[in-house]
């Protein structure tokens, strides 16, 4: 009993001083920045927590769209092992036109979700290339990416 109250009172301080010395660094890192150039580090601060709201929100919709995905494979993989298996069954009743129709709405789904993923991990490697340009022409890229960003979060329903 008493070495297992040690241990978490060893890995509880242990994650307190690693806050501490990421705080630490965090801090030493803006005096730099500051010291480098206070108008730039005034600019990312104020633009890092839309930057940090923008990406928290892409990674919440790539989570729910892999989890739709995996759910319409799923139901594709099952459709198709259960039409291959009951072909006589399906020609015997003449269903042939229905489970196609099914199997192509599947099928649709399954390509709306692949460039729903496609367009926001797309997004997500060239959003680097849009900070950076926000950096070199203020107006006229943050101007950009702010419709950019907002058409983003508005168009896509997943």
């Amino acid at each position: 009993v008493l070495i297992d109250f040690t241990n978490k009172i060893g890995q509880e301080l242990i994650v307190l001083h690693r806050a501490l010395n990421y705080f630490l660094m965090l801090i030493i890192y803006i005096i730099l920045m500051c010291a480098i150039s206070w108008k730039l580090t005034g600019l990312i601060l104020l633009f890092l927590p839309i930057i940090y709201y923008v990406l928290k929100r892409i990674l919440i919709k790539i989570k729910k769209t892999s989890g739709f995905y995996a759910y319409i494979q799923n139901t594709l993989s099952n459709r198709v092992y259960n039409v291959l298996s009951c072909i006589p069954l399906i020609k015997a009743y003449a269903n042939e036109k229905n489970e196609e129709n099914k199997f192509g709405d599947i099928s649709k789904n399954v390509c709306k979700l692949e460039f729903s993923m496609d367009k926001k991990y797309y997004f997500l490697v060239n959003s680097h290339e849009y900070y950076k340009n926000l950096f070199k022409s203020k107006k006229k890229y943050a101007l950009e990416l702010t419709k950019v960003i907002k058409e983003f979060i508005s168009s896509d329903k997943i």
